[in-house]
Order: C-alpha cells, then structure tokens, then sequence
C-alpha cells in the first residue's frame, strides 16, 4: 500500500519585532558630599580661630592719658540725675572696650582712685560711685577696702588666741606700727620667695611619699626563709 505522508506543518509565524526604542538614560547621580573620615584614635581637627596678638602691657604716658581721659568719663556720668538710683554703679559703656584693657577693673581703679569714693550697697555687687568730696546719700556707707577688712580679721583672731585678762590693744598696735615701718621687699623678691616655698613645700612631700611607698614595699615583701641543710651523704 502507498505511504501516506502527513501534511507539512506549517511553520509557527515569527512575532512581529516591535520597533526598537532607544534605550532610557540613567538619572544622573548627585554629587557626593565630602564626608569627613574620622580616623580611630584621633580627634576631629577643631575650628580655626582668629589668632590675635596679645596686648602688650601699657606704659607710664597711657596709664596718664587713660587716667585723665576716665575720670572725666565717670563724672560727667554722674552729673546726670537718677544714674544710680537702683543702687548699681555707673560704669561708662566704654570702659570694657577701652578702658579696662589699661586701667583694668572698674571697682578696683574707682577704689584706687583719689577722685571718688564707694558706698557700699546691702550686696557685693551693689555700690554707688561719688566724688572724693560728695555728701552721701542718707544711710550710705563707705565701702571698706580690702586691708581694712583684713585688718578686722586680725583683731578678732588676736581676741580668740589671747585670754580675756592678757588682753592688750596696746600691743596690737604696736605690732601693726612695727610691721607698716618693716621695708617691704620687692615684688619681684617675694615671687621668688613664694616660689622657693612652693618648691620646698613640693619636694617635702615628695620625699614623705617616697619614704611611705619604700615602707608599704617591705611590709608587703615576703620573709625569706631559711636555707634547709643537705644531709650529706657518708
């Protein structure tokens, strides 16, 4: 019998290519910050800061002028009415800028200064400022200087250290008139003083330490035993 064949397949239609589409750009990256490395073990670097040079310390002809220049300053201040009625001081707006870098702190140089004289307020920091020859206001007190306080400390110490029978003002007094006629050294011959005091006061305790440390060592020490005895041999 005849072979029979099987029709051809047909072949599969190829899909129609879809026309081609030109390729889409990649969205640009943005610009990497500077990251700063922190590198172990080491500290950030800090902020540069403006390098000013030290003032240097004013003479004899700008002490006069600055002098000269702030009294006038301050009196003028205190000519106007009602400049110190909360009880704080007048101090010129200028005087941090220009004045204080020469005459220094404005308390110190009032108190200094023969022009004026403080009166001291219900707190440290409240004082009024007026002239050497002004009449206080009612119930104002001069403020006391630092030596005179000092100076009260003393009396009531030298009250508690004497008994009440060997009591004699007598020789307080001569004891301050002995010691106001004393020549004072130098201020350069005190620093040195001062510094050959703290020099000896240092290595003092450092030869106590040391010695204390040599002593815990040895108490800490074991004793050493005695050597055992061989057993010699006939």
């Amino acid at each position: 019998p005849a072979a029979t064949t099987s029709p051809k397949l047909s072949p599969k239609a190829a899909p129609a290519a879809s026309p081609k589409e030109p390729p889409k750009e990649a969205p640009k990256a943005a610009p990497a910050k500077d990251k700063k490395v922190h590198v172990e073990g080491k500290a950030a670097p800090a902020p540069a800061k403006d390098k000013t040079e030290p003032r240097p310390p004013p003479n004899d002809a700008e002490v006069k002028e600055a002098t000269k220049k702030a009294i006038a300053m301050i009196k003028k201040g205190l000519a106007e009415d009602k400049v110190q009625e909360t009880g704080h001081p007048f101090i010129p707006k200028e005087w941090a800028a220009e004045m204080k870098p020469i005459l220094g702190a404005y308390r110190k140089f009032i108190e200094k200064c023969s022009a004026f004289q403080v009166a001291q307020g219900d707190q440290p920091a409240k004082y009024t400022v007026h002239l050497a020859d002004a009449k206080l206001p009612a119930g104002a007190v001069i403020a006391q200087k630092k030596w005179e306080a000092t100076l009260r400390v003393a009396w009531q110490k030298y009250l508690q250290d004497t008994p009440k029978d060997d009591r004699e003002p007598e020789e307080f007094v001569k004891l301050a008139k002995t010691v106001s006629a004393a020549k004072a050294p130098p201020p350069n011959q005190e620093k040195k003083e001062d510094k050959k005091k703290e020099k000896g006061e240092a290595g003092e305790k450092g030869q106590k330490r040391k010695q204390g440390e040599d002593a815990g060592k040895k108490k800490e020490a074991p004793a050493e035993q005695p050597a055992k005895k061989k057993n010699k041999k006939n």
